[in-house]
């Protein structure tokens, strides 16, 4: 995906557990195949769009696909799992976060509440 596609969708960072755990998904995915594999046209191409993503599942569904790719059967699984996840978001943004967040392109960060400081406060 590429970093200006994200900025022109206007940057979006939804920190939900439901963005996390599908980029959390896509990493599977890039293990299994440097360029996204069955979703390359949605992930690596940033079409994020849902009726893509499903485009990509069915396209790998479709007899002989699998075969002529090489897809492992853990494959199939990373590039079904993910997919799902992204088509479950509930927009384009989000898919586009959820892209970006694997990409490195936003951060999450915890705020941890610290102890206070002895004499301050409880």
């Amino acid at each position: 995906m590429c970093f200006d596609c994200w900025l022109k969708r206007g940057s979006p960072k939804f920190n939900t557990a439901e963005v996390v755990e599908a980029a959390a998904a896509l990493r599977e995915v890039y293990e299994h195949s440097l360029v996204g594999g069955a979703l390359h046209v949605a992930v690596d191409d940033f079409n994020v769009e849902a009726q893509t993503v499903r485009w990509c599942l069915d396209e790998m569904d479709k007899p002989g696909q699998i075969a002529a790719f090489g897809y492992t059967p853990e494959a199939v699984a990373a590039y079904r799992r993910a997919g799902n996840l992204l088509l479950a978001l509930p927009s384009d943004e989000h898919r586009a976060a959820a892209v970006a967040l694997h990409f490195g392109y936003w951060r999450l960060y915890k705020i941890e509440k610290s102890a206070p400081a002895p004499g301050r406060g409880r």
